[in-house]
This record gives structure tokens, sequence and C-alpha cells, in this order.
């Protein structure tokens, strides 16, 4: 399937999961997925948003700034509802 690759201070993403016990687990190559296939239905799904988790430190403590050590997204799609009621028809404005 189709992957994100984001990098952040040149570090690639991680990217945050469940293996095929459901046990969270952490990828470190190929990015993250943008969606997955409902293996019962088949139909296809798009994430549409993501949980960054950013892992730092302070190089110096003497000295004011960090160093990002990693980095790893957390693909999720959450239900979303229009303000008013407006229902989106699934075609462009």
């Amino acid at each position: 399937g189709y992957h994100n690759n984001w990098i952040i201070d040149n570090l690639p993403s991680a990217s945050l999961g469940l293996n095929d016990s459901g046990q969270k687990q952490k990828h470190y190559a190929g990015g993250f997925p943008i969606g997955f296939t409902d293996t019962s239905t088949e139909e296809a799904y798009v994430y549409n948003h993501a949980n960054i988790v950013v892992d730092f430190h302070q190089y110096n403590p003497s000295q004011d700034g960090f160093r990002i050590v990693s980095f790893a997204v957390e693909p999720m799609s959450v239900e979303h509802r229009f303000l008013g009621g407006f229902v989106w028809d699934g075609q462009s404005a």
C-alpha cells in the first residue's frame, strides 16, 4: 500500500500501530500507511488524523535549546462532523 514519509530535523518518522496480536508496535522503515483495507468488507479507508510523538533532550543544560532524538506518527481516523449539520456529499465544492 501507499505510505507517507515524514522527516523532522533529518530524522525519518517511525510508525506506531498494532501488530497482528493487537499490541502497539513501533516500526522504523517505510513511513506510515495512508489508510487500510477492511479485510471483512474489502472496503478501503484513508486515515484523516495523525498523532505525532516527538522525543527530545537538552544537549547542553547550560544553554537554551533542545535536540530531537526521535519521532513517531500514529495514523488514525476520527469521525468528523461539520458545524451547522452540513453533510458533505463527497463531491468538490
